[in-house]
């Protein structure tokens, strides 16, 4: 009984103590340590937060019994919570939390919750004072975001759930789906394109001759010939495309001359519409050649 009247007479004695030497600093400071450039950066902060047609910021809204909603980056938002009750802060679903850090960790109790599943779960902080009267700032760090909070305690009310809405995202979401379906628009216009195009192509050719620089195909559009060889000549000497003229016979010549052409990529371009040409390669004393035929309908 004596040992805990000692204990008690220290305790007081020491919370005397700091009161008074807390009352003492104020005093010498002038009831604050702060310079003008410092009340002037506050109050401009202050005024910055008092955003809105009223002139007081954007304040929460009810949604549902119980429920307050804050739209993000209007303001930043004061959560009220009361001691001996639970203030739910839920966040966007699918939003994942990296860290959470409170001002006064010494009086406030914060944990963490989730609700729903996989894409759709929402991560919930469970925010409660051990006293009322209280003022603190929360931080919240997200994969998308950060949350700047205001903590109070008040014996006259809290609020039981928090959550928020995301004009910017919203707004992020309208564009892109603007940006999908011009996306989706163009993907019509160029399979319809493709459609028209490959309808006009002409595929009526014939080709024989060495396998070694055989075409993988031939064919023509009304306005150009294409010669498309085997991928593997890219790396390779590419055979010359001579256009025949006249086939030879037994005892004549073909007469045939060097073609006009350009290569993208493994394809020969060719203007005009070629009746018929002749692919000639020699390679390590190797010849070989093949014939191209157009047949006509």
């Amino acid at each position: 009984m004596l040992n805990k009247l000692i204990y008690l007479c220290f305790t007081l004695a020491s919370s005397v103590y700091a009161d008074s030497a807390y009352d003492l600093y104020l005093e010498h400071n002038n009831g604050s340590y702060l310079n003008s450039n410092d009340l002037n950066t506050l109050q401009k902060l202050e005024q910055k937060d008092k955003v809105g047609i009223d002139g007081m910021g954007l304040n929460g809204t009810i949604a549902n019994p119980g429920e307050v909603v804050f739209s993000y980056g209007a303001s930043r938002a004061i959560v009220v919570c009361s001691m001996l009750e639970l203030c739910d802060i839920a966040l966007e679903a699918g939003e994942k939390v990296n860290s959470v850090q409170i001002g006064d960790s010494a009086r406030w109790q914060v944990s963490s919750a989730i609700s729903g599943s996989g894409e759709f779960s929402v991560y919930h902080l469970v925010v409660k004072p051990l006293d009322n009267g209280l003022k603190t700032s929360l931080l919240i760090t997200t994969d998308r975001r950060s949350y700047h909070l205001q903590l109070k305690s008040s014996h006259k009310g809290f609020m039981p759930q928090v959550r928020f809405i995301y004009p910017n995202s919203s707004l992020e979401e309208l564009n892109q789906s603007f940006k999908n379906n011009k996306q989706i628009a163009s993907n019509n216009i160029q399979a319809k394109h493709k459609a028209i195009v490959s309808e006009n192509l002409n595929f009526n050719y014939a080709f024989e001759g060495d396998r070694h620089i055989m075409p993988k195909v031939v064919y023509h559009d009304g306005k150009r010939t294409y010669i498309e060889l085997n991928p593997k000549f890219r790396a390779h000497k590419l055979p010359a495309l001579l256009i025949v003229e006249q086939e030879g016979g037994l005892f004549t010549k073909s007469k045939e001359y060097i073609s006009n052409y350009r290569i993208i990529n493994n394809k020969y371009v060719v203007d005009g519409v070629v009746l018929r040409a002749r692919l000639i390669l020699g390679d390590n004393g190797e010849n070989y050649s093949v014939d191209i035929v157009y047949k006509e309908r």
